[in-house]
């Protein structure tokens, strides 16, 4: 199958491999079925679903090629390059089989008949109402790859249904266990007690954006409006894409007071080109000149904005400011007048280590800059530090070679961040 004219200028934008791999593929009969903007690519990027699975290439990574087995209710594999900016994508699977019921009700007969005798002599039965509620909540806490990646929260329906005292033990648990993520902070919003309360207030200044978006959405009326507006300027000034910036993009399109309207407009110039081209489409649909916070139809015009070529922001810029009615000049000259030369940060700069558990990876982000290095999970985290990548500058999409001292200091921060972030305590290296 030829290259369909409709997505030529989409295909010659891909990275030299995935072009390639997606060639051969047509040439050995897999055909296009779906072209988008959207998760797992950014809108700076693009996946290609596939009609068959993949028909030249083993479904592994190697070569260049990074394969991940996902197999969601979309699709399966997940073919990208270091740089996840483009995919190709294998159709989704047939669904698993209806669980047979008559095998159900034999392995639960056992059961019902101790109910059943425990009733016939006035002893208390155990329900649903009671323990069964709990157990399904506590299950639902368990997280794996699927939760983690469909962004399934906790059962909040067993949660209201269970009874006062249940309730308080799950409250006891959640907060001796402390907010680590978003499902947290919304289970303690569903109790909404006092003492959910106040851990929903000091979650505010909880170093993990994911965290602080959570509270503002759940809890806004806990939070005064100076604290929420602080909160989101610096997830807009320091987060990144699967590390808070999409939920901070998300309130920001309902909630953008002036000082978060300024704060776009400075990141638009000092942050990352993946990051200003969302913050230009963030403007234009705060100041209604956009239907929606990222319009496809103005997507070339905000794909411009990617570029470490400082003099083409500039320009580009300019026509942004034109179009929404704001002073260029009023923050170039800032800009420019800047002229005192970076120094070197004494600590480490901020950083962030997510963890891809299906994929067997953890990827190390700083503002501008990301690494990833593998970790296997099976029988605990383990680690193997001799495959720590090069660095990837998402603006430009360029690479850069990491010398030995940093991979040191890099796979230290990496091991300390899961540590104390993800709770792997029992994070080993592989020599």
């Amino acid at each position: 199958m030829s290259i369909p004219e409709s997505h030529r200028e989409e295909i010659k934008a891909m990275p030299v491999r995935l072009r390639a791999l997606l060639e051969a593929e047509l040439k050995a009969g897999n055909e296009i079925t779906e072209v988008g903007h959207s998760f797992p690519a950014p809108p700076a990027g693009a996946y290609f679903k596939l009609a068959k699975p993949l028909l030249t290439h083993p479904q592994k990574s190697g070569d260049g090629i990074e394969y991940y087995d996902r197999n969601n209710s979309t699709y399966s594999g997940e073919i990208t390059d270091s740089k996840r900016f483009y995919f190709l994508l294998e159709p989704a699977r047939p669904p698993e089989p209806e669980p047979d019921m008559d095998v159900i009700r034999a392995r639960l007969a056992p059961t019902m008949q101790l109910n059943a005798a425990t009733a016939v002599m006035d002893c208390p039965v155990v329900t649903e109402t009671d323990q069964g509620l709990v157990r399904r909540f506590e299950s639902s806490m368990v997280m794996d790859f699927d939760k983690w990646h469909d962004g399934v929260g906790y059962d909040l329906d067993a949660l209201q249904a269970m009874s006062p005292a249940e309730k308080k033990s799950i409250e006891t648990m959640l907060l001796r266990r402390g907010a680590r993520d978003w499902r947290d902070i919304e289970a303690l919003a569903c109790l909404d007690t006092f003492e959910t309360r106040r851990a929903l207030q000091a979650a505010m200044n909880s170093p993990n954006p994911e965290v602080r978006n959570a509270v503002t959405r759940c809890a806004p009326e806990l939070i005064p409006d100076s604290v929420r507006t602080a909160s989101l300027v610096k997830g807009l000034e320091t987060a990144n894409f699967f590390g808070g910036l999409s939920q901070t993009l998300d309130q920001v399109a309902e909630y953008h007071p002036p000082l978060i309207v300024e704060t776009l407009l400075r990141g638009v110039l000092a942050r990352g080109g993946d990051v200003a081209v969302h913050f230009a489409a963030m403007l234009c649909y705060i100041h209604g000149q956009a239907p929606g916070p990222f319009d496809m139809e103005q997507r070339p015009f905000f794909l411009r904005f990617n570029t470490e070529n400082y003099s083409e922001r500039e320009a580009v810029f300019r026509e942004l400011c034109q179009k929404i009615g704001v002073e260029a000049d009023r923050y170039l000259v800032r800009r420019k007048s800047s002229s005192t030369p970076p120094m070197v940060p004494a600590e480490p700069p901020d950083h962030t280590v997510e963890v891809d558990v299906r994929g067997e990876s953890l990827t190390y982000c700083e503002l501008t800059r990301s690494a990833h290095v593998i970790c296997t999970f099976a029988g605990g985290p383990r680690m193997v530090p001799r495959t720590l990548s090069n660095w990837f500058y998402p603006l430009g999409r360029r690479t850069e070679k990491m010398s030995d001292e940093e991979k040191e200091i890099i796979i230290e921060r990496i091991a300390g961040y899961c540590r104390k972030h993800h709770r792997m305590n029992n994070l080993t290296f592989e020599t």
